[in-house]
């Protein structure tokens, strides 16, 4: 994507805005992200502060590794909602697990998200699993590897992170750079450095689920329906036993993009 371009919102809360105008069907038109950042109290799972934004990111982050750091707020249309977790699985009290249930659950008037992702420790000799106290909820970790389209970063076998109806599918809640395969090809026979040009002109059937970094079973059929998020550990010995898992920082982050028509004078 361009460059942002600075546009002046007002609002009774803290928030930051981008723009990037593009053409779609003869017209032009202007996509905006609005950004609001909240701090969220582990002991108080509902409750959240806005507190002073982060910056409008314009592309996406990614690791020496390939995965996706953090993505890009600025889309030129999203068709649905989407949520995505950064942090690590952490074992219950400090007592080390050779294995957590992790859970990733967004609701308001219904479920809209309800993922789990299994923790294993590393592999032994043995056939067993480690104990560990927190490993990080990374594609690196997960089933993949460079013939898998969903998850180039991620490793054949021995996997950390396990999609607990299908071991053979990568398992991460966090998001998906628009440069993997799984979504480089929605963008068809069209150019990807063309996205960065001052005013992109985008053909009538551009898919734009292409930016989209939620994986599938993350995104949201109504966003403003998505009210509250919360994820969970547990031991898989124990259903009831307290939460054990959190991302490494407090700080979260909630982006709106919107496109309408603009007209010329």
């Amino acid at each position: 994507m361009g460059q942002p371009l600075t546009i002046a919102v007002e609002g009774t809360t803290p928030v930051v805005a981008g723009a990037q105008p593009f053409i779609l069907g003869g017209v032009v038109r202007l996509a905006v992200a609005v950004k609001a950042t909240f701090v969220f109290d582990p002991s108080e799972p509902q409750a959240a502060t806005i507190v002073r934004p982060d910056p409008i990111q314009a592309h996406d982050h990614v690791s020496i590794s390939g995965a996706c750091v953090s993505a890009s707020d600025l889309a030129l249309r999203m068709p649905t909602a989407g949520v995505v977790l950064r942090g690590s699985a952490w074992s219950i009290e400090g007592q080390p697990l050779s294995e957590l249930r992790t859970r990733l659950v967004v609701l308001g008037d219904a479920t809209h998200v309800d993922k789990m992702v299994y923790v294993l420790g590393d592999p032994e000799a043995n056939g067993s699993r480690a104990p560990f106290e927190r490993i990080p909820l990374v594609y690196a970790r997960a089933f993949g590897g460079p013939g898998v389209p969903s998850n180039p970063v991620g490793v054949p076998r021995g996997a950390n992170l396990v999609d607990p109806r299908d071991p053979s599918r990568p398992a991460c809640y966090a998001p998906i750079p628009a440069s993997w395969p799984d979504r480089a090809r929605l963008l068809g026979a069209y150019p990807p450095g063309r996205l960065d040009d001052p005013l992109p002109s985008l053909p009538d059937d551009f898919d734009f689920r292409f930016f989209q970094s939620a994986p599938i079973d993350q995104r949201c059929t109504r966003s403003e329906a998505a009210s509250s998020s919360c994820s969970r550990a547990r031991p898989p010995s124990s259903p009831s036993s307290g939460e054990g898992a959190r991302a490494d920082g407090r700080r979260r982050r909630a982006t709106r993009s919107r496109s309408t028509p603009t007209r010329s004078r």
